[in-house]
């Protein structure tokens, strides 16, 4: 049951949701510094599973015409870059250019991660039509994974 494509998609699940609270124990007191109100900080971090949640069902229906492995390496990209455009704020003084570039950049995120996750269990949908109950659940043992080890 374990191939390539199964370790590959559990990697991916756990390195690309870290991505979702990595930025936890640093960010409010970063923002903070830069003078970003505390409900700002609140958005930012909710507008990631926000975008994630509305694009999703978009993404399920470009599956269709542009495929899942197209959809997993756009996501991939899309979330890459702005993860690394994230780190790159810390350079921004100003703090309402650094709230709306971060707000930005997790949107993109968001946007890049339902592209990942949604094409990830459709591809194990149809690569494993009699096992897709356990390689899901494997691939949610890495996304849960990702609150323990970052």
């Amino acid at each position: 049951m374990i191939d390539k494509l199964i370790i590959t998609l559990s990697l991916v699940n756990l390195f690309t949701n870290s991505a979702y609270s990595s930025i936890a124990p640093f960010y409010p007191l970063e923002a903070a510094k830069k003078g970003v109100n505390p409900i700002y900080i609140g958005f930012i971090f909710s507008i990631y599973s926000l975008v994630k949640a509305m694009v999703a069902p978009i993404v399920g229906n470009l599956m269709s015409k542009t495929g899942r492995k197209v959809m997993i390496f756009s996501g991939l990209f899309l979330e890459g870059t702005a993860i690394i455009c994230f780190g790159l704020i810390d350079y921004v003084e100003d703090g309402t250019t650094y709230a709306i570039l971060s707000a930005l950049c997790r949107v993109f995120e968001g946007t890049g991660n339902a592209c990942l996750v949604t094409s990830s269990y459709a591809l194990v949908a149809s690569h494993y039509p009699e096992e897709k109950e356990n390689v899901i659940g494997t691939l949610q043992i890495f996304t849960g994974n990702k609150r323990i080890y970052f």
